[in-house]
């Protein structure tokens, strides 16, 4: 079983997850304003991993740091769409 590792690119307004040779697995992409405001802009995973529930741990993540930061969540990604 592989290990995965989740980052916060915050300059860059995504979450990314590398699998065990440090390789970009997917990314969560999101907008953030001053505001607090925090969109959901896209989840993607890489075909090959597909299924193996890395898109929710990154949606997870993302929604985890926007709660810390008392952000208020929305989405235009269908797939994040089922945890808000």
């Amino acid at each position: 079983m592989e290990n995965y590792n989740i980052k916060h690119l915050q300059n860059q307004n995504r979450f990314i997850i590398t699998n065990e040779l440090d390789n970009q697995i997917g990314k969560l992409k999101y907008d953030a304003d001053p505001s607090n405001n925090f969109v959901i802009i896209s989840t993607e995973i890489d075909p090959k991993y597909a299924h193996h529930g890395l898109g929710t741990q990154l949606v997870q993540e993302a929604l985890d740091y926007a709660k810390q930061n008392e952000f208020h969540v929305t989405s235009t990604c269908e797939f994040a769409d089922r945890f808000i």
